[in-house]
């Protein structure tokens, strides 16, 4: 009786000393953004189906935010869901046929566009472009640290360390 009492103590101690190492860590999946010139993995970040985050920018002409606002859709691709400004500058305008454009006296809103990307490269701007993600409340500076790389942002499934990659980067590349 006593041995199978120590075997279970040991097993419940074991298990719960796997959590902080990550053995026992959520398995995906995953927003990945990768610098493409190094191949280095510069964020890691759990994402769940129908879960949104935004990278927002200033626009080059007209000085005023931009934000983009991405989604893990339910076939667990990235899509744009939606974009909004201040103003209609240069590239900023309404494809006709995707999205319904609205004005809430103060932002104009492109939403519902449902445009699936799978992946994409995101060239970082200079830090006065001011690239920034905003991840659940957090604001993470991609400008301040990654100004003038393209990095590839993509969904990964598994922990880190473990290539689960699925090849979804537009093209098929």
């Amino acid at each position: 009786m006593c041995r199978r009492v120590c075997f279970f103590l040991m097993v419940c101690l074991f298990s719960i000393s796997m959590v902080p190492l990550g053995i026992c860590a959520w398995k995906g999946p995953y927003l990945e953004f990768t610098n493409l010139s190094s191949n280095e993995i510069v964020l890691h970040l759990p994402l769940r189906i129908d879960e949104t985050f935004t990278i927002r920018y200033i626009h080059s002409v007209d000085q005023s935010p931009v934000f983009e606002v991405f989604e893990l859709d339910q076939e667990g691709a990235l899509a744009l869901q939606a974009t909004y400004f201040k103003m209609f500058g240069a590239g900023m305008g309404h494809w006709q046929g995707r999205g319904v454009v609205d004005f809430d006296g103060e932002w104009t809103w492109i939403r519902d566009i449902h445009e699936t990307l799978g992946s994409f490269i995101l060239r970082v701007g200079s830090p006065s472009v001011d690239h920034t993600l905003l991840y659940r409340g957090q604001e993470i500076p991609l400008s301040r640290k990654w100004a003038g790389k393209r990095l590839h942002v993509t969904v990964v499934r598994g922990s880190l360390g473990v290539d689960t990659r699925k090849n979804n980067h537009a093209g098929g590349q």
